[in-house]
């Protein structure tokens, strides 16, 4: 997160402490029963829906922000994480190649 970022994140968390608004999360999308997966279906998970109850959820899929579409190839991370393909010692590989 920048320093921009984080500083407007923080106000926003202030504006929502003063109006007791709930917490903000950003969650899966496909946690929250979206059909939003490589293969067009959803992960619901009921513990994640019931946070709700207590926190204001946002569905967000990185795979659709970052243009992917719905349905797509399956993909994985190839020896190492995301820390890893950023800084360009590992790969994102699709099933198909």
């Amino acid at each position: 997160m920048t320093r921009a970022e984080r500083k407007a994140h923080n106000a926003a968390m202030q504006r929502a402490e003063d109006k007791h608004v709930k917490e903000v999360v950003l969650v899966s999308a496909c946690l929250l029963g979206l059909p939003t997966r490589h293969d067009g279906a959803d992960r619901r998970r009921e513990e994640v829906v019931r946070m709700s109850a207590r926190c204001l959820l946002v569905p967000f899929c990185p795979e659709q922000a970052g243009g992917l579409p719905t349905p797509r190839d399956a993909a994985e991370i190839t020896t190492g994480d995301g820390r890893d393909v950023l800084d360009g010692s590992a790969r994102v590989v699709s099933m198909a190649g």
